[in-house]
């Protein structure tokens, strides 16, 4: 029928037989990504990437949030938010499928969904074979006029003309508080960007990423060593930037 081929591993990437998936008989890979409550989705995630990319083909989760026995709420709504931006934030060939769609409905948690697809509207992450290629090996870092703020993380894919971001905050992205009065919140905190472009002027938009609104616009300079120093808003547990070289 003219239809991509490939085969299920009912299990995490370590499942994986990379002599089958070498094949060309199959033509993307895909797996799951359940995990045990002492590790991160986000590392799992990062990993079955790492295992995937060589193989040169398309490849996605179709199945994941917390372990396959299920998990706290917080977990799985921690690990809904870290799933989807991902996805974009990544080399995956598109968004992960998340198990709990009962959850998703009885929860009304589809604000994560339409936030991210406001986010993504009208991007394009494709690129020519002599176009620069997106990649994810950017240092990024968050600080705060008291200091740095090791609590913050963040997800960051790249060409070097245009940057993707999702900064969150690991702790509770790994378990999200159920009451939203619990959310950690960020004021006047700094991301730092390593460009490798002294002196390069982007163009830097600011997203809620709980709602999808764009919250600011600025143009800044990279400093004479190529880092970009991005003011956030304020914001709670986690945010997004898109910047563009002008």
């Amino acid at each position: 029928g003219k239809r991509p081929i490939t085969t299920h591993y009912s299990g995490d990437y370590t499942y994986i037989d990379t002599a089958m998936i070498a094949q060309p008989c199959i033509e993307y890979i895909v797996c799951d990504a359940y995990h045990a409550a002492d590790k991160r989705l986000l590392d799992m995630l990062a990993a079955t990437e790492n295992l995937c990319l060589p193989f040169a083909k398309p490849f996605q989760i179709t199945e994941f949030g917390g372990d396959w026995n299920a998990s706290s709420l917080e977990g799985l709504r921690g690990d809904l938010y870290g799933g989807l931006w991902w996805g974009w934030i990544s080399h995956s060939a598109g968004t992960p499928l998340y198990w709990w769609f009962e959850l998703v409905a009885q929860e009304d948690y589809y604000a994560a969904y339409r936030a991210l697809a406001r986010y993504i509207a009208g991007e394009d992450k494709r690129r020519g074979r002599e176009d620069p290629q997106l990649h994810g090996r950017w240092a990024v870092s968050f600080d705060n006029p008291s200091g740095p703020l090791p609590g913050l993380k963040s997800l960051a894919l790249g060409d070097g003309r245009v940057f993707y971001l999702w900064a969150y905050d690991a702790a509770q992205i790994r378990l999200l508080p159920r009451d939203p009065a619990g959310y950690q919140q960020y004021h006047g905190a700094r991301l730092l960007l390593a460009t490798g472009q002294a002196g390069k002027e982007f163009s830097v938009e600011a997203w809620d990423s709980w709602t999808g609104d764009r919250l600011s616009t600025a143009d800044l300079a990279a400093d004479g060593k190529g880092a970009l120093s991005i003011p956030l808003p304020d914001f709670k547990v986690h945010a997004a930037l898109k910047i563009r070289a002008k």
